[in-house]
């Protein structure tokens, strides 16, 4: 192994952080040829350092040969994410071949304080331990419901005001959160919006599967967030900052000042003031839970309203199909049945607002992931962490 020791080495990381990978993906990350990366791969395996798996008939794809995929034998590596959007907190221990062996969801009202920031961090840690036959997590991935910008942290003042229902941030964001966490937990952290993990997992895993261009939208009863990807990398802006749709302006006439100090944004149309169009009718303490119940009763009213609440964002969605031009846009209200609703009202502002060619071989699909995109887009984001290679353009 001496003659290959630091191609042995790449190769091996490469394989840990990305088990299943066959050698013609590996030679195609690694920038060289098949004929290259065989001799290396045939002395590890001499060595037993690594493995060679057929996949099983269930997992195969396409007709022919199957691929095997290479392995490291031994314990698995698995990465930590916690996952802080609107209205609640996703962890999980997930391995890098995209297993979820355990997930956990509370609901978070208002403020995430740096109390639950870091306890609900070191659970995640305390249960991957008691996993059988996984490392700890040499990673953990946080996700982040604002706009982000790595080394600096919340992209706007914090002018929340939490009285009313709307998520504010605690004084440990407006500081780049990373380091709070790899400090007290004396692990690597890497952090990202929460919608452009979504869009990863979508991306990669999901609605949005070999989409050269899409556009990943998610819908709460806190707000709207988006995230953009060409290619399965995201597209992230100069500052982390693109595809924030929240604070596209939608109303020239508005008196509201939104939190980032414009006016008319689509923030305040959707979201906790969506919700306040139903009180009349169905009681002040309507919840973003209840409308997707009521939705999925095909019960008018609600349905109506998150058919406007699409016809909204549709005009801001327009324009950025119209300069983005995806040729998917993946759309996430909570449930299939209220994305489909969401999806009907979007296409109607679409035709009437995108010119033919921004429509041209565009497909409007409902999320398949759910709460799940977020926590597989940081098994991506994790990966290209720990291999020190981006996951933007």
């Amino acid at each position: 192994m001496a003659s290959h020791s630091k191609s042995a080495e790449r190769l091996l990381r490469q394989i840990r952080y990305a088990p299943g990978i066959t050698r013609h993906e590996l030679a195609d990350t690694l920038g060289v040829s098949v004929t290259t990366v065989n001799p290396v791969v045939s002395k590890l395996m001499d060595d037993r350092l690594i493995t060679e798996v057929i996949p099983a008939k269930a997992d195969r794809q396409g007709i022919g040969r199957p691929r095997a995929g290479l392995t490291l034998p031994g314990k698995v590596e698995t990465l930590a994410t916690l996952i802080w959007g609107h209205g609640g907190l996703s962890t999980a221990v997930v391995t890098f071949d995209n297993r979820v062996l355990w997930s956990d969801r509370v609901a978070v009202d208002g403020v995430l304080t740096t109390e639950q920031l870091v306890e609900s961090a070191r659970t995640i840690l305390t249960t991957a331990a008691k996993l059988d036959g996984v490392n700890a997590p040499r990673i953990l991935t946080l996700g982040l419901p604002a706009p982000y910008e790595p080394g600096v942290g919340l992209g706007q003042p914090d002018t929340s005001d939490t009285r009313h229902g709307r998520d504010g941030f605690a004084s440990w964001f407006r500081a780049d959160p990373r380091q709070l966490l790899a400090d007290e937990l004396k692990i690597r952290v890497a952090a990202e919006n929460d919608a452009n993990l979504g869009a990863l997992g979508e991306t990669h895993f999901g609605a949005a599967r070999g989409a050269r261009a899409a556009i990943y939208v998610k819908l709460s009863g806190q707000g709207i967030g988006s995230g953009l990807t060409i290619n399965g990398k995201l597209f992230a802006g100069s500052h982390g900052f693109a595809g924030e749709i929240a604070h596209v302006r939608v109303d020239d006439d508005s008196r509201i000042i939104c939190s980032c100090g414009s006016r008319g944004c689509l923030e305040e149309k959707i979201g906790p003031n969506m919700l306040q169009q139903l009180h009349v009718n169905y009681g002040d303490e309507i919840t973003y839970a209840d409308l997707l119940s009521m939705i999925e009763q095909d019960m008018p009213g609600p349905t109506r309203l998150l058919q406007d609440a699409g016809r909204v964002a549709g005009r801001a969605l327009a324009d950025m199909c119209t300069f983005f031009n995806p040729n998917v846009l993946v759309l996430d209200a909570g449930t299939t049945r209220a994305s489909e609703v969401l999806i009907d009202g979007v296409s109607e502002q679409i035709a009437q607002s995108a010119p033919p060619f921004a429509r041209r071989g565009l497909t409007l699909k409902p999320a398949e992931l759910g709460e799940m995109a977020s926590t597989l887009g940081s098994v991506v984001f994790a990966r290209g962490s720990a291999l020190g290679t981006s996951v933007s353009v």
